[in-house]
């Protein structure tokens, strides 16, 4: 299991880029977390194994129609074993 920390930033925030980062997380089977920074970035924890993990790492930094992701930070981090992937608030 591998984890990594992403930090986007771009014209993220009121696009409901969380919820398509969800369902992308639901679907690849990658565990953890999404958020809102005070500066209005988006920040992930996503967890899981390497073959879930890079489609879904690649999917965040493309972002959506309605967005626009223009600097991705990542950093692998320690997997905290989350059992789902969740939006905080």
């Amino acid at each position: 299991m591998k984890a990594y920390r992403l930090l986007l930033k771009g014209r993220l925030f009121q696009t409901g880029f969380r919820f398509y980062a969800l369902k992308k997380a639901v679907e690849l089977n990658v565990k953890g977390y999404v958020t809102y920074t005070s500066d209005r970035d988006v920040l992930i924890h996503a967890e899981g194994v390497e073959e879930n993990l890079d489609p879904f790492i690649q999917w965040c930094g493309k972002g959506l129609l309605c967005c626009k992701v223009t600097h991705t930070d990542i950093s692998e981090t320690t997997p905290e074993q989350h059992r789902e992937f969740r939006i905080l608030r």
